[in-house]
């Protein structure tokens, strides 16, 4: 009895670690472009999407949120629009003038999915 005890509190700890845990990958930008927007705002209706060079292999799909460091220091935020076997489209936000160069390596850790 007491293995089993163990055992189960064994599994528990294992699926609440690996649920919490969150790993970074490393992006290389393979395009940017500037999208507009019609809002009613003049000062959020321009955002900047770019190409990256994850994807679904990478385990990463449409609608998952990343934030994007470059040398330990935050960039951006961003929100895959779409993603195919090799690479993604990320529309990015919360950029506080921070832009993305070509062939620039990001990191990126997933925050959340939405849908």
């Amino acid at each position: 009895m007491r293995i089993f005890s163990y055992y189960v509190i064994l599994v528990l700890f294992s699926f609440i670690f690996l649920n919490n845990l969150s790993y970074a990958l490393t992006f290389e930008v393979k395009g940017i472009a500037n999208k507009i927007v019609d809002t009613k705002s003049t000062v959020f209706n321009e955002f900047k999407v770019i190409r990256l060079q994850r994807g679904e292999s990478d385990l990463v799909f449409e609608n998952q949120h990343y934030q994007f460091f470059k040398n330990n220091k935050f960039k951006f935020r961003g929100v895959c629009l779409s993603s195919d076997q090799f690479s993604s489209t990320w529309l990015i936000y919360n950029r506080f003038g921070a832009t993305a160069s070509f062939k620039e390596l990001l990191e990126g850790k997933k925050i959340k999915s939405y849908l």
